[in-house]
Formats: C-alpha cells, structure tokens, sequence
C-alpha cells in the first residue's frame, strides 16, 4: 500500500510541474504577443506624427501659395 502511496504521489508531482510548465510557456507566449502589439503601436505613432509634420508643412505653403496668389491680383 505504502509503493501504491508513493507512486501517487510521484504522479501528483509531475502533473503539478507539468501544468507549471505549461502555464509557463503561456505567460511567455502572452508576453511575445504583447511586446509584438507595443512594437506595433510605437510604429503606428510614428507613422501619424510624421504625417502630422507633412500636414502642418502643406498647411504653411498653402498659406504661402495663397499670399502669392493675393499679391498677383493686387
């Protein structure tokens, strides 16, 4: 009985660094899958505050463009 005993426990213990493991390279996929999604959001930020900067730089020549037009019709 004692063998029989002993024998359980050894399973309860593998299957308890079994679920460990398994946990474990969950926690990790969830971390690849985070970092991959702020990777992807800082390139998402940067690509709209470039265009951010080609908008304000379009806004300014249009001004320009439109104070030349109003000094050629003077």
């Amino acid at each position: 009985m004692e063998m029989f005993s002993k024998e359980l426990h050894e399973l309860d213990k593998n299957t308890v660094k079994y679920m460990i493991e398994e946990q474990q390279a969950e926690i990790e996929e969830q971390q690849k899958e985070l970092e991959k999604e702020r990777r992807e959001k800082e390139q998402a930020q940067k690509k709209m505050e470039q265009k951010q900067i080609e908008q304000k730089k379009m806004e300014q020549e249009i001004k320009e463009l439109k104070k030349q037009l109003e000094a050629f019709q003077k």
